[in-house]
C-alpha cells in the first residue's frame, strides 16, 4: 500500500496511514442524484445508460462517448450513488405503493406481468411481487414461502404455482432488491472488506476484527460494539490518531437512510473506543459530518483477483 496518494509508514511503533483524495463536491452529487431519481429504475444499467444519466446531469463536456471521460465522478461512484438514491426512493415511496396493492393484484390476475405493474407504479419489481404474494397467499404464508426460497431451502416451484414461479424468477434476476442479487452484492462487499483488513495486517498493524470483538462480547456478556478493525498498534490516519476503522464497499453519500446509520455508527464507536474513521472504497461526498477517508487510491489492490459486483 504505497503510492503518492496512499501510504503506510512506520516510525518506531507508530503506523502513519495516509489516504489522499478530493471529496465529491455536494453540488456534483446533487446534480447526479436528481437525475437518478427522475429516471428511477431497479436493475443494472449499462455504460450507455449511465453515460446518458451523466450527460443529463451536465457532468460531461463536449461529445464524451465513454463514462471513463467523466471527471466529476468515476464509474463506481456514479453506480454507487445511483443505488443509494434508489434505496432512499423505495423507503420514501413505500406508503404510496402499498395503498395500491389490491389494484395491483387485480392487474396481476388479469394477466399483467410484475415488471409491467412495477413500471406503471415506478417501484421495485421484487417488492411488488412480495406485496402481491402477501395479498394473494396471506401475509404469514407468503413471508414463510419467500424466506425459505431466499435461503434455498426449497425450489421456487415447490411452493409457488407455475405462473408465480416464472414471475419470481423474472424479477429475481432483474431487480437488485431480490435476495439473489443482494446475496451476490453482500458476498462481493465482504470479500473486499476482508482484503482491506488483510492489507492493513500486511503492513504490520496489529488489530482485532469484528469477529474477534463479537467473540469477546459473547464471553463477557456485553453488547458487542464492532468496527471492522480495532487497532492494537498506535495508528494515525492523515495525521490524526485513530483507534478503529470501518470499511464501506460503496461511495459515502448524504442519502438519509445511509447517512443517519453511518453517523450513528461512528458516534457509537468513538464513544466506546475513541476517534476513528469510516473508510469508503469509492470516495465520499463532502460534508458528511464525521471523519471519513477515501480508498480510491488502493481500490485496485482491494479488488485484485476478485469478481466485483457493483449495480
Amino acid at each position: 500500500m504505497s503510492s503518492e496518494n496512499a501510504r503506510v509508514q512506520k516510525h518506531d511503533q507508530t503506523y502513519a496511514l495516509t489516504y489522499v483524495d478530493t471529496p465529491i463536491p455536494a453540488r456534483i452529487y446533487q446534480q447526479f442524484a436528481r437525475v437518478c431519481k427522475k429516471h428511477i429504475s431497479f436493475g443494472e444499467v449499462d455504460a450507455r445508460e449511465l453515460l446518458a444519466l451523466l450527460k443529463e446531469a451536465q457532468l460531461l463536456s463536449g461529445d464524451a462517448r465513454s463514462v471513463l471521460e467523466c471527471r466529476a465522478l468515476d464509474i463506481f461512484q456514479a453506480q454507487s450513488i445511483r443505488l443509494a438514491v434508489i434505496h432512499q426512493y423505495l423507503s420514501d415511496e413505500y406508503a404510496r405503493v402499498v395503498q395500491s396493492v389490491a389494484a395491483m393484484l387485480r392487474a396481476y390476475e388479469a394477466g399483467s406481468s410484475i415488471l409491467e405493474i412495477a413500471h406503471a407504479a415506478r417501484y421495485s419489481p421484487y417488492a411488488i411481487f412480495r406485496m402481491i404474494m402477501r395479498e394473494k397467499l396471506g401475509a404469514e404464508r407468503a413471508r414463510d414461502y419467500l424466506r425459505r426460497i431466499s435461503l434455498s431451502q426449497v425450489r421456487v416451484g415447490d411452493l409457488l404455482d407455475a405462473r408465480d414461479t416464472r414471475e419470481y424468477e423474472s424479477v429475481s434476476e432483474y431487480d437488485f432488491q431480490s435476495p439473489n442479487i443482494q446475496r451476490k452484492m453482500q458476498e462481493a462487499a465482504q470479500s473486499r472488506e476482508d482484503k482491506f483488513i488483510a492489507l492493513l495486517r500486511e503492513s504490520g498493524i496489529k488489530l482485532r476484527t469484528q469477529e474477534d470483538l463479537i467473540a469477546e462480547a459473547r464471553e463477557s456478556g456485553e453488547h458487542p460494539v464492532t468496527p471492522d478493525a480495532l487497532f492494537e498498534s498506535y495508528v494515525t490516519i492523515n495525521g490524526k490518531r485513530a483507534f478503529w476503522i470501518d470499511f464501506k464497499a460503496y461511495c459515502g453519500t448524504p442519502v438519509r437512510f445511509l447517512h443517519r446509520k453511518t453517523r450513528d455508527q461512528s458516534r457509537k464507536y468513538c464513544a466506546k473506543f475513541g476517534p476513528g474513521f469510516i473508510a469508503y472504497e469509492h470516495g465520499y461526498v463532502a460534508g458528511l459530518g464525521y471523519d471519513a477517508i477515501s480508498l480510491r487510491a488502493i481500490r485496485d489492490e482491494i479488488e485484485k483477483d476478485m469478481r466485483v459486483v457493483v449495480l
